[in-house]
């Protein structure tokens, strides 16, 4: 079934605004088509930058892939050194953190230290009468 459309509901419905402010609205919208053309400008550039910055790094890749190609084919071509064992050089020394241990002690270390001096003091005494 279909409903019966009137002549009241087909009209539009009209509203009155003023004068300042369909002038306001038409700024608003002329601001608004100007921002979103900005936004479109920007996202183009946007797109031709990526590419550019893509194609910059395929190209860097392949130099890169190049350069290792040929530096294999230039350190083939190079005779290997056997160097014999004597003049092989140890291994460098690597250096372990040092460990700190902190002992208590009954006595203070002022006492500790006194103790050391006069038995350092003693032995050198000792030494000296050999």
């Amino acid at each position: 079934m279909k409903k019966k459309i009137s002549k009241k509901e087909t009209n539009p419905i009209y509203l009155k605004i003023e004068e300042g402010e369909t002038i306001e609205n038409k700024k608003d919208f002329l601001s608004l088509e100007s921002s979103s053309l900005k936004i479109a400008q920007a996202l183009t550039n946007y797109k031709i930058l990526r590419a550019e910055e893509l194609d910059k790094k395929n190209s860097i890749r392949e130099k890169a892939h190049a350069l290792k190609e040929n530096y294999l084919k230039l350190f083939a071509v190079f005779p290997t050194i056997t160097i014999p064992e004597n003049f092989r050089k140890e291994e460098p020394f690597t250096e372990q953190k040092k460990k700190t241990i902190k002992a208590e002690f009954s006595g203070s270390h002022n006492e500790i230290e006194k103790q050391l001096f006069e038995i350092q003091r003693k032995l050198k005494i000792l030494e000296e009468s050999q």
